[in-house]
């Protein structure tokens, strides 16, 4: 556990071994926890040794998912399969799973969880409630943090709002951009928007909202809100030297982020998570 005055204190011990990764998910009050154990299995070959595994190593996966006390009680495996899949939030008694990739090699992810698909399922018995496959199928990305209102939905220029109802809303449209990235407010009225256009990423900020995408005068790429106002952006995107800053959307200020020691280029969506709700 980490507190906000930096102090940490050992919660509890899962199982696992130095070929599993651990994905765990806590609940809004503290009581109940969901985590899963992927086991990494390279078949015993020269040099494939989790979590070092070069090409032509044929890896496989199982995932097995344990929900529970968090102090150990009343656990009990709900899932297994072969399936990367994992937990990233607790949301009105059931449980959000991603499902992403088991391994990452030259990482371009969209989504803080790299998920290809966002699940509601039963915490007791694994039943799907939902999907997000069923509503944004094919060439879609999953953009941004998720958020209480849902998840930013890109279909090229297009940027909408899937709830965890399966509601689709259309904000707006990029266009003439092929391509964007998105990070809904936390209400699903508006998106923060990074556009993509022939030659890269455009340097400057969209809010898309109403139908309309309005460009800010702030250079960077969104990474989350903190509420209707405030966002978190990185101000140079896979520069050397980029920061954070946060945005003021209502009076278009800015204030920067003291980093502290750190430096080097900044993965935009690393640090960010929300809270969904009990």
């Amino acid at each position: 556990m980490l507190k906000a005055d930096g102090s940490t204190a050992l919660v509890r011990h899962v199982p696992g071994s130095t070929t599993d990764r651990i994905v765990f998910s806590v609940s809004p009050d503290g009581q109940r926890i969901a985590y899963v154990v992927m086991h990494f299995q390279t078949g015993g070959k020269n040099g494939c040794n989790y979590p070092v595994i070069p090409p032509g190593c044929s890896p496989t996966i199982t995932t097995h998912l344990r929900v529970g006390n968090l102090d150990g009680t009343g656990e009990a495996e709900i899932y297994s399969g072969p399936t990367s899949e994992y937990p990233v939030a607790w949301q009105d008694g059931a449980l959000l799973i991603a499902v992403g990739p088991a391994f990452v090699q030259n990482p371009g992810e969209l989504n803080p969880y790299f998920a290809e698909e966002y699940r509601r399922v039963s915490p007791t018995d694994a039943t799907r409630l939902f999907s997000t496959t069923s509503v944004c199928p094919g060439a879609v990305a999953l953009t941004g943090p998720y958020t209480s209102a849902g998840t930013a939905c890109i279909r090229g220029s297009i940027v909408q709002r899937l709830d965890w109802q399966g509601t689709l809303t259309t904000l707006g449209d990029v266009a003439p951009a092929p391509s964007a990235a998105a990070a809904l407010s936390p209400d699903g009225t508006r998106a923060a928007v990074a556009r993509f256009g022939s030659t890269g990423l455009e340097p400057r900020l969209l809010l898309v909202s109403g139908g309309k995408a309005t460009q800010t005068a702030t250079t960077g790429f969104p990474a989350g809100w903190f509420d209707g106002s405030q966002l978190l952006y990185v101000t140079q995107p896979g520069g050397v030297s980029s920061t954070f800053a946060i945005l003021d959307v209502s009076t278009g200020t800015s204030t920067s982020v003291d980093l502290g020691n750190l430096s080097g280029g900044i993965d935009p969506y690393a640090p960010f998570f929300v809270r969904l709700g009990a």
